[in-house]
């Protein structure tokens, strides 16, 4: 059986082969739907009824955490939930003592809350059984609450960069078709302290085994059913394991020892397999989670442009989105513009990235710039931190505006999204804060894979746990503020070939199929001096626009320097007003981005009979469709402030 017949059929037989369960140990039946309680609340509410989301942040915690010169790992909540596309409202803690208050939100979710208070706790029992939906991240206090017996604290066997911890999803419809069947066996990863805790009066949706991969008799992650509600108990910090897979640790040494400090030296995943995106498959599970709600998410992938090519009409939502780019090496033979040439032939958007020589010199010509932009393509920086600089040397926040200086003297434009060459790295946040100073806006430099070998080709790989964009966030030194910069991570390198001469378009169908089923923007890395001088690059890439015409994927093409302008969009995007009155869902929505938004709506085993915008029927697009277990709206919404009501039958 081929590698993408088998990934197709372990697709189905995870659908289809999950063991039905009851969930907690009450009258809520789970044995079809991991999210019936989303059903109920639609079908259920007679009056009016708001639908908020909520998250505790205690900004003076933060404060003394960050005097002290440490990370605050719970600012890290408001990236996941930008992540997920949810737009929830941040509380403080003294929220959980006014039950009025309190009574607003439909769901909370609640990290770092030391010395949680009786009353607090009182009101949050009450909350519960009223029909709040809790989720809880190590949080000290709620373990009965959750269900749960207490056992004991796991701490992280070195800094807080470590593994301290693996977890297995369990068997439920919570958890259904989360885990990726390229390595089924592989367990998923915690870069937290973590509580020991058994289930009481709880199900186990996730066993916990600790770093030796010994079954600890205790579980990671935890659902009870109380009366109306539900509370769902992590054991471990979701922000701090998120945040640690995302940038990785601090570059400050060698620590793969190939001789250069790099991305791949932020690396924690080592050594568990690169092919599962371990950062994601927690987003999925706390997606299903919250799901149990019907709180409208956005979708990560924007409906298909009026402009799009081929023969998908504007408003379609796509099955995945892939975005192409590349590095021309400073080569001064034509090789980008053959490149570009070659892409738009066949429909391609294409991001060559310039890098400047040692003298500061681009091998790029402005006249060859000039046609490849004519092409539709995009010109940005490919910061060169390697010719020039001895041995491991770290570079510095001058090299890094000289070069970027040097672009705008050759080319006269600005950019985007850059590329360090060699996927050079130092310290953690730094770079970041020096390439927006520079003027850049994103980039796409976190390696799918560790050194060596120096140039991991024909790779699929998510050594920073994810496939999607997300925003670096500074250390605790600078306040753990959110910056203004953009990282896109490598995943799939040079698939589908294997040097001059050999094809291997297994590897290209595995990205494509993986992609489309978990709906999930995909890096296309691609030089154009393989393009140009490798026969089989080129084959690979017709071969995976072949593959997906033939499997009709809908399939969203884009450069990183357009990826970027969606992402920001996206984070921008206002979605509230959201209100439940018997069988309608209705919300506002305001994008600014040209081709609109994609909201997505959890529902449970019932689907949406009709949608209508600004109170007249879309005529954009509009589906239910099945994803990890339960039904989901799916709405393409236009740019502009938009009022959408879905009818739910």
């Amino acid at each position: 059986m081929s590698m993408c017949k088998w990934l197709r059929t372990a697709f189905v037989l995870m659908l289809a082969g999950r063991a039905s369960c009851q969930f907690g140990l009450v009258s809520l039946q789970q044995a079809e739907n991991g999210a019936q309680a989303a059903e109920a609340k639609v079908r259920a509410v007679a009056r009016p009824q708001q639908l908020r989301i909520a998250y505790l942040h205690d900004p003076d915690r933060q404060a003394a955490v960050n005097r002290a010169g440490r990370n605050y790992w719970n600012v890290y909540l408001r990236e996941i939930l930008d992540q997920l596309g949810l737009r929830a409202e941040q509380v403080l803690p003294e929220v959980l003592q006014d039950a009025k208050r309190l009574a607003r939100f439909a769901t909370l979710l609640i990290g770092d809350a030391p010395d949680l208070p009786i009353s607090a706790r009182a009101n949050l029992d009450r909350w519960l059984r009223d029909g709040g939906t809790l989720i809880s991240f190590a949080t000290e206090g709620v373990y009965d609450l959750c269900g749960n017996r207490h056992l004991g604290t796991v701490r992280q066997p070195g800094d807080e960069f470590t593994c301290a911890a693996t977890f297995a999803l369990q068997s439920h419809a919570l958890t259904r078709a989360i885990h990726s069947p390229l390595q089924p066996e592989q367990r998923l990863l915690i870069f937290s302290p973590v509580q020991k805790v058994q289930p009481a009066q709880s199900v186990e949706l996730a066993r916990l085994y600790d770093q030796n991969g010994q079954d600890t008799g205790c579980a990671a992650v935890t659902a009870r059913e109380l009366s109306k509600g539900r509370a769902f108990y992590f054991a471990f910090s979701v922000p701090q394991t998120i945040w640690v897979l995302h940038q990785g640790r601090p570059v400050d040494r060698d620590y793969d020892g190939d001789g250069r400090l790099r991305s791949s030296d932020a690396i924690v995943i080592r050594p568990h397999s690169i092919e599962v995106a371990y950062a994601d498959e927690i987003l999925f599970l706390l997606q299903n989670l919250i799901g149990t709600q019907p709180h409208p998410f956005l979708h990560q992938l924007p409906p298909t442009p009026p402009s799009e090519q081929g023969e998908q009409r504007a408003g379609e939502i796509p099955d995945a989105l892939f975005h192409w780019g590349g590095d021309d090496e400073g080569s001064a033979d034509g090789i980008q513009l053959f490149a570009s040439n070659w892409m738009k032939e066949r429909g391609l958007p294409y991001h060559i990235n310039a890098m400047p020589r040692k003298d500061g010199t681009f091998g790029l010509s402005v006249a060859d710039a000039q046609k490849i932009r004519a092409n539709g393509h995009e010109i940005s920086l490919h910061y060169n931190f390697v010719d020039g600089f001895e041995g491991a040397a770290a570079f510095t926040r001058d090299d890094v505006l000289a070069q970027a200086a040097a672009f705008r003297r050759h080319f006269g434009t600005d950019f985007t999204c850059s590329v360090n060459h060699h996927t050079r790295w130092t310290g953690w946040a730094e770079p970041a804060k020096w390439m927006r100073e520079a003027g850049g806006k994103a980039d796409n430099t976190m390696v799918h894979a560790g050194s060596p070998p120096l140039n991991p080709v024909n790779l699929l790989g998510f050594s920073f746990g994810t496939s999607f964009p997300f925003w670096f966030y500074d250390d605790g030194r600078g306040g753990n503020q959110k910056l203004d910069f953009l990282e896109m991570p490598i995943t799939a390198y040079e698939c589908g070939y294997i040097g001059k001469k050999q094809a291997d378009f297994a590897t290209v169908r595995k990205v494509i199929d993986l992609a489309s089923h978990y709906h999930l923007t995909m890096n296309m890395f691609h030089h154009p001096i393989y393009i140009t001088d490798y026969p089989p690059c080129r084959a690979a890439i017709e071969e995976g626009l072949r593959y997906i015409r033939t499997q009709n994927i809908r399939a969203l093409h884009m450069g990183n320097d357009e990826l970027y302008r969606w992402w920001k969009a996206r984070s921008e995007t206002r979605v509230d007003s959201v209100t439940v009155e018997g069988k309608e869902l209705s919300f506002e929505v305001e994008s600014s981005h040209a081709a609109g938004v994609i909201v997505k709506v959890p529902l449970g085993r019932r689907t949406a009979k009709a949608v209508t915008i600004n109170g007249v029927p879309s005529t954009l697009g509009f589906k239910n469709e099945q994803r990890f277990g339960q039904n989901w709206a799916l709405m393409a919404t236009p740019s502009g402030q938009n009022r959408l009501k879905v009818v739910v039958e």
